[in-house]
């Protein structure tokens, strides 16, 4: 039923590795906790500051950039605009009016601040219907110099005009750079949501629960490395949440790879050990060269020579090597200990082989195969339709 295993040095090393781990799991699982622990709070006490630098060497317009700050260095600085809005009346109504100059002149007062505009000085800051104005602030430093205290004392000003019943929002360079991601329900629906899928497919709530656990381990050290790594280069502030992103997403793909495989072996009857140490092996072996090719892929960004953009390809390319590694040594020892729980509950006799039913997925696969012409026309139409729009960008 199963083929030899092949006699390549790769697949033989992780077979080895997969075997290894499976007789010394306790001893993996106590290392990758205190490498995960360890390298989480060393990042907090040691790790560097994100820094926004988004200059562009070479290009004309940083060419022009560099020259106003050397020419004209108060003009150089970050900017901002403070919007405020009515619902009823106009914003030159004596009280609106009134708060709207009391937040302005708290503006004006902050340390940075070189220059605010007048939002009530002319038509041109107004709207036509006098229900919405706008105020343009210039600061003497980049958003980088400036931090997130600046731009905390900036939305600090809004209370005056607030407390009058006129709604304030803030936009332009500082607050768009600086403001702090959405820490919304959206990452959490989505575990939620990849829960609910993963245990309708494998109806066990190990095998759920594993690739999302491994996942995470996985992320946390993948950022704490990145936060280390930021204390030596400037790492955007952006990099975390892209890193988060790409790390769920092939951390639990890569851990599906491994799961998968090790739950087919089991149903077939094979021992648990031997098949930890084939998984590695077969999927181990795949999820290796996938993920090698997404590392030397995303590197790739270095060539494009704008800095913050090599950074954020370091970083995420740090997030997908951490899980590999986690895959192929965290994830079987992890197997190791659920032994055949990762099953449902009918697969679960020891040493008897079980009958697998296959899903749909496979039927459509084998017709794939045996269609590979008409695949490879629809999906090359798809494809193009999808890509349609990029016509459209500029």
């Amino acid at each position: 039923m199963y083929g030899e295993r092949r006699r390549c040095v790769v697949s033989n090393g992780l077979y080895r590795l997969g075997r290894w781990i499976a007789a010394h799991h306790r001893l993996v699982l106590v290392a990758w906790v205190v490498a995960v622990l360890g390298l989480v709070g060393l990042n907090r006490v040691a790790g560097g500051d994100a820094v926004d630098d988004f200059r562009v060497p070479g290009v004309e317009s940083q060419a022009a950039v560099d020259l106003l700050e050397q020419r004209f260095p108060e003009r150089a600085g970050a900017t901002a605009m403070v919007v405020f809005h009515v619902d009823d009346g106009t914003v030159n109504d004596p009280a609106t009016a009134a708060a709207i100059d009391a937040t302005i002149t708290e503006v004006a007062s902050l340390e940075h601040v070189l220059a605010v505009t007048d939002p009530l000085a002319g038509p041109r800051s107004i709207s036509p219907d006098g229900s919405t104005a706008f105020a343009a602030v210039q600061f003497d430093g980049s958003t980088a110099d400036l931090g997130r205290a600046t731009l905390d004392e900036l939305f600090d000003t809004a209370t005056p005009a607030e407390q009058a019943g006129v709604q304030v929002e803030f936009g332009g360079e500082l607050p768009t750079v600086l403001k702090e991601r959405s820490e919304g329900p959206a990452e959490m629906i989505g575990m939620l949501a990849a829960l609910v899928l993963l245990f309708v497919t494998f109806r066990a709530v190990v095998a759920t629960v594993m690739p999302l656990g491994v996942a995470v381990a996985g992320l946390a050290t993948g950022l704490s490395i990145v936060g280390l790594l930021s204390g030596l280069i400037d790492i955007p502030s952006i990099a975390p949440r892209l890193g988060t992103m790409i790390g769920l997403g092939v951390g639990i793909d890569y851990a599906l790879f491994v799961l998968s495989r090790h739950r087919d072996h089991l149903a077939h009857g094979m021992d648990v050990d031997e098949s930890i140490g084939r998984t590695n092996a077969t999927a181990g072996q795949a999820v290796v060269v996938a993920g090698g090719t997404v590392v030397v892929a995303i590197l790739g960004l270095q060539f494009a020579g704008i800095p913050f953009v090599a950074a954020l390809g370091y970083s995420a390319s740090i997030v997908v090597a951490v899980a590999v590694l986690v895959a192929i040594t965290l994830l079987p020892a992890l197997l190791s200990v659920a032994r055949h729980r990762i099953l449902p509950k009918h697969q679960r006799t020891v040493g008897q082989s079980t009958e697998v039913t296959h899903s749909g997925w496979v039927s459509w696969a084998r017709w794939v195969a045996h269609h590979p012409w008409r695949s490879s026309i629809g999906a090359t139409v798809v494809l193009v339709t999808l890509a349609i729009p990029m016509r459209e960008m500029r």
